[in-house]
């Protein structure tokens, strides 16, 4: 269970980089090499409220290291945002509830609000890049697979996960936090990977496609479309229409490898 108390024995960067972690040099080049959008801050700070970022993740992981540093960047270029950085392996009561399929992949970013309710969570990866790694990512040999996936990762600079990170925090804003009753992988994601690697925006309990990155954020030929795996729990209804959309309120809210 997260609380206030669990989420502030988690460590700020700042201590997770002062002590010895594997790939230290590589987390120090790629730290000093971020750069966060005014505008994308901008966005952050017209929120208003208090914002907390837990984030499940471990030393070694590729996908960590190109994500997390983009993600305390940002929270320290706004007044109204704050991480801490739990360790998966001490915290496998939060990281198996919100699992990707059946794994327990990491990064796992989960936004909590100005009571640690969470409102969200977002990983192991941005949606385009977790889908063509699921789909076609995996048929590549292993050294292949990640020389792509690094490949996304110098030319999209965290742009990607920025940009799915706050529009996460826009909708929860006025959502708010997902109910008890969703705590689960199925449910509780605002941006979730699904076990297929499909990339789906979800509203408490309803699941909304996302759009397409450009093509020149992917590194292969062509960016492959988030699919639209899509389900409201209890009722198979269609996509919501966009007055649905607007009317949803919560009444109740490398080792190169992500795993």
């Amino acid at each position: 269970m997260i609380t206030k108390a669990r989420y502030c024995e988690g460590e700020t960067f700042g201590e997770f980089m002062a002590r010895p972690i594997k790939n230290h040099d590589l987390w120090v080049g790629i730290t000093h090499h971020v750069v966060i959008p005014i505008e994308m801050s901008a966005r952050v700070e017209a929120l208003g409220g208090h914002w907390h970022l837990l984030v499940l993740s471990e030393d070694w992981c590729g996908d960590a290291v190109n994500i997390v540093p983009v993600m305390t960047k940002l929270a320290e270029s706004v007044s109204n945002m704050d991480l801490r950085i739990l360790a998966r392996d001490e915290n496998l009561d939060i990281m198996d509830t919100h699992l990707t399929g059946k794994s327990r992949s990491i990064p796992i970013i989960i936004l909590l609000n100005n009571k640690f309710q969470e409102c969200g969570w977002w990983g192991p990866r941005p949606s385009a890049l977790q889908k063509w790694v699921v789909e076609k990512g995996m048929l590549l040999p292993k050294d292949e697979r990640y020389k792509e996936v690094r490949k996304f990762y110098a030319r999209d600079r965290g742009l990607t996960t920025m940009h799915e990170i706050v529009d996460m925090l826009e909708k929860r804003c006025v959502l708010g936090p997902v109910r008890a009753a969703v705590g689960s992988a199925a449910g509780s994601a605002a941006f979730d990977s699904g076990g297929g690697g499909s990339a789906v925006q979800a509203f408490g309990s309803r699941r909304v496609k996302m759009e397409p990155l450009p093509s020149w954020l992917f590194p292969v030929s062509e960016p492959p479309m988030a699919l639209a795996s899509l389900r409201l729990i209890g009722n198979p209804s269609p996509v919501p229409t966009v007055n649905e959309f607007l009317g949803l309120i919560c009444t109740n809210g490398w080792n190169t490898a992500s795993s």
